[in-house]
């Protein structure tokens, strides 16, 4: 799951692990050091450490990833800050809605992230739900 902050992706420890081709722990470690300073622990029940791209980049393991592969049709991009997604909205529904595309690209990345926001709400009433229906079956049942 993408995860955008004003427009800047940030990922997990798991997630940047697999994107910079490098092992959990390492990234970990590095997190761990203060390697990233713009990485922070999020707000999920597992404080989760959220690290954003640019980071990455910085500190030079993205780019790491790009040049260690040698077939250049293998190398997935890497989306800049201010790169246009790669779909393109009719120039006829911009008009018609009264904004412009990067107006639509804005309202596209916050939608993105209002998905991840509903996505962590979900599991978070999930497992409330799951927690009050085990709590009511020991009610019901008459702990002692």
């Amino acid at each position: 799951m993408t995860l955008y902050i004003n427009g800047v992706e940030h990922l997990t420890i798991k997630e940047a692990a697999e994107r910079c081709g490098r092992h959990h722990d390492t990234i970990k470690r590095r997190v761990e050091r203060r390697d990233f300073p713009n990485a922070f622990q999020g707000q999920d029940r597992n404080r989760s450490w959220l690290i954003p791209t640019p980071d990455l980049v910085e500190v030079g393991l993205l780019e790491h990833l790009q040049r260690s592969n040698q077939d250049s049709s293998a190398i997935t991009p890497i989306p800049q800050q201010s790169e246009k997604p790669n779909f393109l909205i009719p120039t006829s529904i911009s008009e018609e809605m009264g904004v412009g595309s990067n107006q639509v690209f804005d309202l596209v990345q916050r939608l993105g992230q209002k998905d991840a926001e509903l996505a962590a709400a979900r599991a978070c009433a999930d497992e409330r739900l799951a927690t009050i229906t085990l709590l009511s079956g020991l009610i019901a049942g008459g702990v002692r």
